[in-house]
Parts: structure tokens; sequence; C-alpha cells
């Protein structure tokens, strides 16, 4: 069976979450910043079977 073991590339197109700047006038916590950047941006599994893979849009100019 043949799987992945790289990270996959995330949303904001880099493989990991950037530390959140917080605003010294806010009420939230870094950790919970974090954990709200990772929810709308959730990590894949490392290791899955090449079947679950999601659909990559090369070029929206690709021509068939």
């Amino acid at each position: 069976m043949w799987c992945h073991s790289t990270v996959s590339i995330l949303l904001n197109n880099r493989t990991s979450h950037m530390e959140p700047e917080v605003p010294e006038d806010a009420d939230i916590e870094p950790e919970e910043l974090m954990k709200q950047i990772e929810a709308a941006d959730p990590f894949e599994p490392r290791l899955k079977v090449i079947t679950q893979d999601s659909q990559v849009n090369v070029s929206k100019n690709k021509k068939i």
C-alpha cells in the first residue's frame, strides 16, 4: 500500500501555522487564538492512503 509521509500544504500555503500576533488590548490568549487558527485550517494526517488525497488545483489556465 502506498502512503504519503510528508506534511501537507495548508490553506495558508505553508506547512505550519505561524504564531499569531495578539494585540495588547485583545481579550484572547495566544494559545486560544492558535487553536482557532488550527481549527479553521486543520492539519491532515501525515500517513494516509493516497486514495484519500484531496484534488489539487494546479492552474486555472490549464489546457486539457
